[in-house]
Order: structure tokens, then sequence, then C-alpha cells
């Protein structure tokens, strides 16, 4: 069975697994480039059902097409335009789409907080550090989050997306578009300060998560 976010980015893991829609599965997290490796398995009528959850890229029609040949229990994104141009395809397959805006009651997602980390045209929002600071699996969503979108740019910095994609085995998608407009204001300095501070905050959490010393490291972050 396919469940679809409709949204105009991913949706996060922590509102997925709050939500009310999704209650009774289980969630294992998979990038997009590895749908095509998944295989088929019957649910169990006494255990759980377990879904591979599609994190940080939104699924194109050919993706929805694939999900469907291959039979898989699948959570994920797709963007209004994609749920318009295959609306076909998630009408005669049975697909069941919820509209994150109106029908979810909470979409507190990563992306505004790392679009204020990097790019520094936002303010970040209070919310946003208190609720990714106040929860161990949050805070740790959003700086693996934070450590791709780092790792990319640095990379891109000196080699081709075809070459960057192939070497962290991802497609060049939306991701790419964001990294190449930071590359732009690309600034190594900022970006080794941002590094260092990321091992400090592993360092401190290695032994007990701390709620206040995470919140003060996402501050930190904010303000690099």
């Amino acid at each position: 069975m396919i469940k679809l976010c409709v949204s105009n980015k991913p949706v996060a893991p922590a509102d997925i697994l709050k939500s009310n829609f999704f209650e009774g599965i289980q969630l294992e997290k998979i990038d997009k480039s590895n749908i095509n490796n998944l295989s088929h398995s019957q649910d169990s009528l006494f255990e759980t059902s377990t879904y591979f959850f599609v994190e940080d890229s939104l699924l194109t029609k050919a993706d929805l097409s694939l999900i469907v040949e291959k039979e898989l229990n699948i959570i994920g994104t797709i963007s209004k335009n994609t749920q318009t141009s295959a609306a076909e395809v998630i009408h005669s397959n049975k697909i069941e789409v919820i509209n994150i805006e109106s029908e979810m009651s909470s979409e507190t997602t990563p992306w505004a907080l790392v679009q204020s980390i990097l790019d520094k045209k936002q303010e970040a929002n209070k919310k946003d550090l208190l609720y990714f600071s106040s929860d161990e699996n949050n805070f740790r969503f959003l700086l693996n989050l934070l450590e791709k979108d780092l790792f990319r740019l640095l990379i891109l910095n000196t080699l081709s997306e075809e070459k960057v994609s192939k070497l962290i085995d991802e497609k060049i998608d939306f991701k790419y578009e964001v990294a190449r407009r930071r590359l732009d204001n690309f600034d190594e300095d900022q970006i080794a300060r941002l590094i260092e501070i990321m091992w400090k905050i592993e360092s401190v959490n290695t032994k007990e998560y701390d709620i206040e010393n995470s919140k003060r490291a996402l501050i930190a972050l904010s303000y690099v």
C-alpha cells in the first residue's frame, strides 16, 4: 500500500509518527535512490505493518510507477503538480493521498531551520528551535539533514553535480537546485565553523542527551 503526503517539501519523520493518519505502522527510513533495490513483502496478520519512508526527497510520477510495479509499502511526499500529473496512477491504484496543509494537525518540519542556519536570509523560528532541541530523535534528524547539506555543498564547490550524485549515491533533484543557489554565497570559513560546532554537539551528547545544551547548540548554529 502507498500513502502520499501532498506538500511543497518532504515531510519529516516526526510529523509522520505523531499523525493520526499513520497509527499502527512502523517506519523504515530510506533514500529515494534505494527504491529500485527494494522488494515486496506481504503484510503479516499479527504484526505491525512496516512502511518504507522516503525522506529528504519528493516523489515523481516515475517514482510512483516504480513503487506500484514493485508493490511496495511506502510513505512519501509529492508536490501538488505531481498529484495532478499522476492523477491516473494514483486513482487506478487506490493510493491514499493526504493533504498536509489542510489535514495534518501540525507541520513542524526542519527545512526552515536548516535554511536559516545555512543562508542567514531569515531569522530562526523560536518554536522550531524548541521543537528540534526538546526531543533527541527530532534533534538528530535535523543534524543529519544539516550534515548532508553541508557535505553536498562542500563537494559541489569542487566537483560537478553528476560526480557528486554518484559519490553520495543520490539523484539530482531539488536539493541540488538549493545547493546551486547557496554556492553563490559560499563561505568556507562559515561552513568550517558550523562543522566544528556540530562535532562539539556530538561530543556533548555522546553519553546522555541534554535538552539545554542542544538548544544552545542550535542557537549557536543559527548565529554563525
